[in-house]
């Protein structure tokens, strides 16, 4: 009786703390019920794909302007993805909402963590800012890798951005994360030979994935998405506000 109770005593001192074994409980459960919403995904949602390239130049031309004028904050491409797709989404509401409004739905960013795949929801609001959406995607980005989100990192969504550029990927297609309607997979941005007015000449460009329900819309309806998403990143200089003030010229924080 004595040796049971001192190996019990020793057993328990032993124990890890609860808070070291919190993020691995996570982790099995996050991917487990990661791995039974895709499944169910694939089983249940006719999904269709539609591909577009882009020409990133000018937005890569305002993240240098910005980078060279010592701002103190760079949107990550990311952010610009995010951006353009809040303002296509307004220009075509009826595909994410089916009354058409889409002033309180968000729009979900994949982020990778040590738990698995998180998708937290970023607000952008009726008249959406890149600096807003931006701080926002930024911070939801790294409550979700502490395993800190917030409520207000989970508002409703029906569409999610998956940014596998920055591992190198050239295009991909996505599965869809119900209840959502569409899912746009994101590629890296390379330099590609293109030909335009009739000239050809190297340009920054990556490729768009779009992944979408065919329950809730078809070709027809998802292309025009696409189109507005490319024009809003080909000329983004038209729908993005100066930031006031001088912020922060003594450094530059790029984000990625």
């Amino acid at each position: 009786l004595i040796f049971c109770s001192c190996l019990f005593f020793f057993l328990m001192i032993r124990r890890p703390p609860r808070s070291t074994l919190f993020p691995y409980t996570t982790l099995f459960r996050s991917g487990e019920t990661m791995a039974a919403r895709m499944a169910e995904s694939k089983r249940t949602v006719p999904h269709f794909y539609l591909t577009v390239d882009v020409d990133m130049s000018r937005v890569l031309a305002l993240r240098e302007q910005l980078k060279s004028s010592g701002h103190s904050v760079v949107p990550s491409l990311t952010s610009f993805v995010v951006f353009a797709a809040a303002h296509a989404v307004r220009e075509h509401p009826h595909l994410i909402s089916e009354d058409g409004n889409v002033s309180a739905t968000g729009i979900g960013v994949a982020v990778a963590t040590d738990a698995g795949l998180v998708v937290p929801a970023v607000e952008t609001g009726d008249s959406p800012d890149l600096w807003i959406v931006d701080e926002r995607l930024s911070g939801a980005a790294q409550r979700a890798r502490d395993l800190k989100l917030r409520p207000s990192d989970l508002v409703p969504k029906r569409l999610t951005v998956s940014n596998l550029g920055m591992f190198g990927i050239d295009s991909f297609y996505g599965i869809i994360d119900p209840p959502d309607t569409m899912l746009i997979g994101v590629g890296a941005t390379r330099d590609r030979v293109v030909a335009r007015n009739k000239e050809i000449g190297v340009r920054p460009v990556a490729t768009f994935g779009l992944s979408a329900d065919h329950r809730k819309m078809d070709g027809a309806a998802a292309a025009p998405f696409l189109t507005s998403l490319r024009r809003v990143l080909e000329s983004i200089e038209e729908f993005v506000v100066p930031v006031a003030g001088e912020i922060g010229r003594a450094s530059c924080r790029e984000r990625v």
